[in-house]
């Protein structure tokens, strides 16, 4: 989700900033996306938050343009290597703001109990954060010029010229993540025992 609120351009790994003096910058790995396309999901996830059917409609921050994607994964019972009473992790994944992220900020909450879809879980959690990041990061509302500029990637040998407006001068962004529970579960992108599903309302009783 980094590669995509950067425009393509992913960024390599950093855990630390600097030791004593020796500062560790962050760098670029090259373009792996097209601008397009990243334009198009980007357009996609603003909907979850604008659209009267998006799935994080009650989660907007007034002044704000945000985008986002709610996350429903079932995961596997180990007693019966189904999903049947496995449980769920449920997440929440959104750029700050949505034109030229500041922050991307990815919340996870394992084994939830009574509710378990990702807006109803995870995403207050994230409205929490964005708010703490908007305040830290002294990030103005969304201006109606800003709200419509493209996403845009860093200049790379072989690509044409960013377009960042005079006001910001740095389109990469900063990823905060939070998981929320004791089990320790990875995505369900990188861990095969989780099924990433919207999965149809259970009773509650059996979570």
């Amino acid at each position: 989700f980094g590669t995509l609120a950067n425009g393509g351009v992913r960024m390599e790994p950093r855990i630390v900033k600097s030791v004593a003096e020796t500062q560790y910058p962050i760098r670029a790995s090259g373009q792996v996306l097209k601008r397009e396309t990243c334009e198009t999901l980007l357009e996609c996830m603003t909907q979850v938050f604008e659209s009267d059917r998006g799935t994080g409609k009650s989660l907007q921050i007034p002044g704000y343009e945000l985008g986002g994607k709610t996350g429903t994964a079932q995961k596997i019972n180990p007693k019966t290597g189904t999903v049947e009473g496995g449980g769920y992790v449920s997440s929440f994944v959104g750029f700050v703001p949505a034109r030229l992220p500041k922050a991307v900020i990815l919340v996870m909450v394992d084994d939830p109990k009574v509710k378990y879809y990702g807006a109803e879980v995870a995403g207050p959690v994230f409205v929490e954060l964005a708010k703490k990041t908007i305040e830290r990061l002294h990030i103005p509302k969304t201006a109606s010029q800003v709200a419509k500029t493209p996403v845009v990637g860093l200049a790379l040998p072989g690509t044409e010229p960013i377009q960042v407006p005079p006001n910001r001068s740095k389109p990469i962004v900063n990823v905060s993540a939070k998981r929320i529970g004791s089990k320790k579960t990875n995505s369900a992108s990188s861990n095969s025992k989780t099924v990433a599903s919207e999965p149809k309302p259970e009773k509650a009783g059996g979570q």
